[in-house]
């Protein structure tokens, strides 16, 4: 009797092998391809919801504000410092260790680096500062290519 059971060579097993392991080898790529890109968007999310929110909190403060102190202002410096009366209580928007504060409290996130705070004042016809001018650069500490840069000019209503 002739046996007619049939096996899988050697050589088949390691095609399938190789097959399997290119398989494997596209799918890692792609998944680590995304996680990238999905890390990167995260970051570039998180440089704009923040950039809107120092618009947004600096421009509500100014909105409430009486004057900018000129005289304890800083303006025209790399590391300015914004000094407003609201209601008779000085406020101050100052920069340290690349972080923005209002009166000693954070107003941007650790995970991004703010590269200068530069404010430039605008006068009115009688001398007074009714508004500044803000130029800063937001950076993602991650990756220091996604930046966003601020160039807003804020007025006293």
């Amino acid at each position: 009797m002739k046996n007619k059971l049939k096996g899988v060579t050697l050589l088949e097993t390691v095609i399938y092998i190789g097959l399997f392991s290119l398989i494997t080898i596209m799918i890692l790529n792609f998944m680590l391809t995304a996680q990238e890109s999905t890390t990167r968007t995260m970051r570039k999310s998180l440089i704009h919801q923040s950039k809107e929110f120092l618009l947004g909190h600096i421009d509500s403060t100014l909105n409430s504000s009486t004057y900018i102190d000129k005289d304890s202002s800083i303006f025209n410096d790399e590391n300015g410092v914004l000094q407003i009366n609201i209601s008779g209580e000085d406020k101050q928007y100052t920069i340290s260790d690349s972080v923005i504060y209002y009166d000693s409290i954070a107003i941007t996130p650790s995970s991004l680096s703010v590269d200068g705070f530069f404010l430039e004042p605008i006068y009115d016809g009688d001398g007074e500062a009714i508004g500044v001018l803000i130029t800063t650069t937001l950076r993602s500490n991650g990756d220091s290519s996604i930046s966003e840069d601020i160039n807003f000019l804020f007025t006293l209503r």
